[in-house]
């Protein structure tokens, strides 16, 4: 409930870029979907541009057309997301997305 109290606040005034700093941090699955909706809509409705931090890999898929990738607080690898989903150059970025794929299928296994 704060996330999204927090997020209407912030879109009070219209920002032409909104910054979310772990938007979802300590949400379940289906608030966290919530948020992520909300922020979605909430963006094409105001024409707004954000920036998202996250350490969750499904959250900026479903919310970035581009990604930086950091590690050690280096950018080590930029461009749209899709391409680095599929087409990751640096080991590290390699490593992130093999680790969410285990961790997505991991969930979707412990379910049945």
């Amino acid at each position: 409930m704060n996330q999204r109290v927090a997020i209407a606040l912030a879109m009070m005034s219209h920002p032409d870029l909104l910054l979310a700093d772990e938007p979802t941090s300590a949400l379940d699955n289906l608030l966290s979907q919530q948020v992520v909706m909300g922020l979605k809509a909430l963006v094409q409705e105001n024409h707004t541009s954000m920036i998202i931090v996250s350490h969750s890999l499904k959250v900026l898929v479903r919310l970035a057309d581009e990604l930086m990738i950091l590690h050690d607080g280096k950018c080590i690898e930029y461009g749209k997301t899709e391409t680095l989903l599929y087409f990751p150059c640096h080991p590290f970025t390699r490593q992130l997305i093999e680790a969410w794929k285990w961790s997505e299928w991991h969930e979707t296994d412990a379910g049945h």
